[in-house]
């Protein structure tokens, strides 16, 4: 039996739908040693059908990851991706499937969030996806945690709101298991550091002067996030690193703040999330969280709690209480005590915007900050950042569960100058809640200048009072047109109580003797993240730019590459295979991984009803499903077929009022094969389907320049494929208009004037000109 018969033949999971996944395992490989870890994650695919398949994977990463590269290995030979602008690696990509050759494109759905395209595995082929990152690593005090996730857990809402592309939403189905193994090396002074996992049970072993860490257990799924703490007195020291930059350099400026006495009085705002997914163990650490916050406030602080989910809840009216009364304290932890995950949807933002709108009773209160415990659940986030920046309190963030929403703690925490913590089950809540209540204690920060041995171009964070507190890490990056021969750099911190304080951090070797080009693409990297968090001003074409100067993942850029088979090329379209992930240990109370003895003391209610405005049961079987008892319901045009929706007359052009309203309900309407016959391509049907009157006219009058009725509209197809508002057509769609568009060889004339007639159009505003001038000369 050949090798290809065999991989055809052998066991192959499924999920409950039945469908064929082609995901195998999960390898993850580092080192950490300095300020910095680095990170390998190999994914493997094998197609053990008979068809050639494209499998599509929205997978996490940790949000401060830099990807560094990208490789396949596939049919014995190892390829290396670029990375070009989204337009032109989709289009190459396309170009390559309808070719019959293997494509591989990685694309950046939010940061941490990724969608892998492998089109055209062959059969009883075998494809090996290797990502290289680089990850900071953050000090807190003496200890540091390190989080790679593997999986991720349901988000609540409509993540086609949030920018989403069909086939890039993740799901999950409780059938999926993915065995993965891990390997970590530890150098340097990190090595002599205490390890634990509150995670999985590791096997360390010293290896000269290095340490090697793995995982126990010879079978281990990827349901969780692998978190490892490292705990060392007098560890990860001030640094500083430079590297050349073409005619200038990088620089990486780390600094450990000095610890100082934190005794100012506090007024807290607790906000904690009883919705639906949080059942079980994330519960479960919010509860010990909030009663561990309560007992640690003084005579002098001052609080208030509130709970949410699709509605919320205040204690005591909203009223914020004296901690110096004991009465106040037991009602407070009797309100603590009977939380549970059963208030429903993950209504974040109308939740915080009730906290930050609640009076402390008595002074200022925008010296109050916020603590907000939950797993980030949520495709709501841009609209919960903006409001939670707009706000005035700093919101401190704890991220409970096995799989956490990284992207939104963090985003939250960076927006208003505070900090974001995780906590996994098994993990000591202890430090965490003293750490981030030690924070707010602490003087502010009203001023910190950083002095680097060289003109600074830019530097990121550009703002550091917000991201400076006594006891942690600060990394800074920033570009310098030249390098003075004393590479120091110097960290004046200013409080509000008068003191000064000054860290140093020193070079140990010049930029010129650096070879890695890592570091300036990690500082081109955070220009781009803090871009994103709206705090850089540029404009999208410079950040397209410094991605492709860099060869970075962004929010305009994907990694491409393709393997060219020749006579070996597909001669059909390959079949999609949309490759669910894990659930998330103990999502939802789907399961525990909290001791039993924990479970018992904290999960005495009731048992939870599931993230959902009804209070149904979530089966099994509705598990599996893409956003069960989370998504939000879709409008009821979306997603109608032509053919639905009869006469034109029916449609209520209020509706289909915008880009987005009329490319979404189309999307759905398109198969795998031969999508390019589903493609509208008559005015006729462009009415019927709602395209507004403005642009339809605008369409119609090139009619009379003599162009054919199908050519204007495939050139309308292209130019909204092409304008802002080309993010939300779907897959499939998307690749009906690329393949129809090759085959009917547009003039560019033409194309050029249907850009011309939608420029300024957008995903919630049509935007269209009149016919230009030399077309109505013809008339």
């Amino acid at each position: 039996m050949n090798t290809t018969t065999a991989a055809l033949r052998a066991p192959s999971l499924k999920t409950l739908q039945g469908q064929i996944v082609p995901l195998q395992a999960l390898d993850i490989s580092g080192q950490l040693e300095g300020a910095l870890a680095r990170i390998g994650l190999t994914q493997t695919f094998r197609n053990t059908e008979e068809v050639n398949v494209e499998a599509v994977y929205t997978f996490p990463l940790p949000v401060q990851a830099v990807l560094l590269e990208l490789k396949v290995t596939i049919a014995d030979r190892t390829l290396v991706g670029r990375v070009a602008s989204r337009q032109q690696a989709e289009a190459r990509y396309e170009e390559a499937l309808s070719e019959g050759h293997t494509a591989v494109m990685l694309e950046q759905v939010e940061p941490g969030l990724y969608t892998l395209n492998l089109g055209n595995l062959l059969a009883g082929e075998r494809a090996q996806i290797h990502l290289h990152y680089a990850l900071p690593m953050r000090w807190e005090g003496d200890a540091l945690r390190l989080s790679l996730p593997t999986t991720l857990a349901p988000r609540y809402g409509d993540a086609t709101h949030a920018g989403v592309q069909p086939h890039q939403a993740p799901h999950t189905d409780p059938l999926a298991e993915y065995p993965y193994r891990l390997a970590l090396t530890i150098g340097g002074a990190l090595s002599l550091a205490m390890l634990s996992s509150p995670t999985h049970a590791i096997v360390t072993e010293r290896e000269g002067s290095a340490l090697s860490v793995r995982i126990a257990d010879a079978r281990v799924f990827a349901d969780r996030d692998f978190v490892l703490n490292l705990k060392a007195a007098g560890a990860g020291q001030s640094s500083l690193a430079l590297a050349a930059d073409g005619e200038g350099h990088a620089a990486h400026a780390v600094f450990r703040i000095p610890e100082r006495k934190a005794d100012q009085p506090i007024c807290l705002k607790l906000l904690v999330d009883c919705s639906g997914s949080m059942a079980g163990d994330s519960m479960a650490l919010a509860k010990a969280l909030a009663m561990r916050a309560l007992d640690s406030l003084g005579a002098r602080d001052r609080f208030s709690l509130t709970a949410f989910g699709s509605q919320h809840q205040h204690h005591a009216n909203g009223k914020v209480c004296d901690a110096g009364s004991g009465a106040a304290l037991v009602a407070g932890r009797s309100f603590v005590g009977g939380l549970d995950a059963n208030l429903g949807g993950t209504e974040m933002l109308s939740a915080l915007q009730a906290v930050f709108a609640s009076t402390r009773g008595r002074g200022d209160d925008k010296a109050a900050d916020v603590l907000l415990i939950t797993d980030g659940e949520t495709w709501d986030r841009d609209a919960i950042v903006a409001a939670a920046r707009a706000s005035g309190h700093r919101i401190f963030v704890i991220g409970v569960g096995s799989s956490p929403s990284e992207i939104l703690a963090r985003g939250i925490a960076e927006a208003t100058g505070g900090f974001a913590s995780f906590v996994a089950p098994r993990e000591d809540v202890v430090p965490v809640i003293e750490r981030h209540l030690a924070r707010m204690r602490l003087p502010r920060v009203v001023e910190a200048k950083l002095k680097l041995p060289g003109k600074t171009l830019w530097q990121c964070p550009a703002h550091l009072e917000a991201a400076t507190f006594a006891g942690d890490t600060l990394h800074v990056f920033a570009g310098l047109a030249a390098v003075k021969a004393s590479a120091d750099a110097h960290l004046d911190i200013r409080y509000a109580d008068g003191s000064i304080v000054t860290v140093s951090a020193s070079s140990s070797g010049p930029a010129e003797a650096r070879t890695d080009d890592a570091l300036p693409r990690i500082g081109a990297a955070q220009r781009l993240w803090w871009a994103g968090a709206g705090l850089v001003d540029s404009s999208e074409q410079e950040l397209t730019e410094l991605a492709l100067r860099y060869q970075l993942m962004s929010a305009f850029t994907n990694y491409i590459l393709v393997h060219e088979r020749g006579e070996d090329a597909a001669t059909t379209l390959p079949e999609l295979r949309s490759v669910p992930g894990m659930l998330a240990a103990g999502w939802g109370g789907a399961g525990s991984v909290l001791p039993q003895e924990v479970q018992a003391c904290v999960m005495s209610a009731p048992a939870p009803m599931p993230e959902s405005r009804e209070r149904s049961k979530l089966s099994r079987k509705a598990m599996g499903k893409p956003g069960a008892g989370l998504q939000a319901p879709a409008c009821a045009p979306m997603g109608m077929s032509i053919e639905e929706c009869g006469d034109a007359r029916m449609i209520d052009r209020n509706v289909i009022d915008t880009p987005r309203h009329f490319i979404e309900r189309l999307n759905d309407s398109f198969g795998l094969l031969h999508p390019e016959r589903k493609l509208l391509r008559t005015f006729a049907e462009l009415e019927l389907a709602g395209l507004p009157q403005g642009v339809l006219d605008a369409l119609q009058a090139l009619e009379r320049e003599g162009h054919a009725e199908e050519a204007i509209v495939l050139a309308f197809w292209k130019a909204l494929l092409e304008s802002p508002a080309g993010a939300i057509f779907g897959r499939m769609h998307r690749r009906g208009i690329l393949a129809a568009v090759k085959a009917a060889r547009l003039p560019d004339a033409l194309t050029s004037k249907l850009g011309s007639v939608l420029q300024g159009t957008e995903l919630d505003r049509w935007c269209w000109n009149p016919v230009p001038a030399e077309a109505a000369a013809t008339v």
